[in-house]
C-alpha cells in the first residue's frame, strides 16, 4: 500500500509542482456501501455503533483510493416525475406504448416511464429546465428498466437496423440523438465555450456506443 507520513508542515520548492491540482478526471467515484443503518435491517450484529466505525473506515479507504470530485455534475434518474407533471398536459412526450397509448408501459410504475425521445418539444423542455439543472449542466436519463421504450415510427427510425437484435445496443442510436439534441439546444441558447454538458445514463439495451449516430458537444 500507499505510506502517508504525517507532517507537521510541507516545503514545496520555488518553481516545483503546485501544491494544488485538479485531477484530470472528473469525478472518481464508489458508491458507498455504508450509507445508512437502515440498510441493513437483517444483518443483527449490525447496530448503529458499529456501523459508525464501518462508515469511517470505508470513508477513509476512498480517500486513500484518492476518489472525489472537483466538479459536480447532475446525476439521477431525469424523468421520473413527468408522468405526474406532464402526462395530463403534454402526452407526446412520453412513449407510444404498443397499445397505441402513451405513458407509463406499467400504470404502477409511473416513475419508470420511458420518454418520446425524437420529439423537438420534449429537447426543449429538457433544455429549458424540465431536469436536473446545475451550473455544469443538466441530466437527460431515463431510468433502467429495460422495458416501455417508444414505438413510434420516428423513434423506430433512430434505431440501427444491424442492431435490430441487440440485447445490448438495440436503442444506443436513438438516445445519443436524443441528448446531442438536447446539447445543440443548449449551446444555441446559451454559449459557453464548450462549458454546457448533457449527462445521462448508458443502460442495458443502450449501453453499447451507437452504430452510426454521433455524440455531438458535450454529452458525458
Amino acid at each position: 500500500g500507499t505510506v502517508v507520513p504525517t507532517r507537521a508542515t510541507v516545503v514545496a520548492p520555488v518553481g516545483g509542482i503546485p501544491l494544488k491540482q485538479a485531477p484530470v478526471l472528473l469525478k472518481r467515484q464508489i458508491r458507498k456501501i455504508y450509507q445508512s443503518a437502515l440498510s441493513f435491517p437483517t444483518v443483527p450484529w449490525i447496530n448503529q455503533s458499529v456501523f459508525d466505525t464501518l462508515e469511517a473506515q470505508e470513508t477513509l479507504w476512498l480517500q486513500r483510493m484518492r476518489l472525489g470530485q472537483h466538479d459536480a455534475p447532475p446525476w439521477g434518474q431525469a424523468f421520473s416525475t413527468w408522468w405526474k407533471r406532464y402526462g395530463s398536459t403534454h402526452p407526446e412526450y412520453f412513449a407510444l406504448n404498443p397499445n397505441g397509448e402513451r405513458g407509463p408501459l406499467s400504470a404502477s410504475k409511473p416513475d419508470r416511464v420511458k420518454m418520446c425521445v425524437s420529439n423537438p418539444d420534449l429537447w426543449q423542455a429538457v433544455a429549458s429546465g424540465g431536469t436536473n439543472h446545475n451550473p455544469f449542466g443538466l441530466s437527460a436519463a431515463e431510468d433502467d428498466s429495460n422495458w416501455g421504450f417508444c414505438q413510434c415510427d420516428k423513434c423506430k427510425a433512430w434505431d440501427a437496423a444491424a442492431r435490430a437484435n441487440s440485447s445490448t445496443g438495440k436503442y444506443s442510436d436513438r438516445y445519443a440523438r436524443f441528448w446531442s439534441n438536447i446539447w445543440k439546444l443548449l449551446e444555441k441558447a446559451s454559449p459557453t465555450n464548450g462549458t454546457n454538458w448533457v449527462t445521462a445514463y448508458g443502460y442495458d439495451s443502450y449501453r453499447d456506443p451507437p452504430a452510426s449516430a454521433k455524440l455531438e458537444g458535450n454529452v458525458m
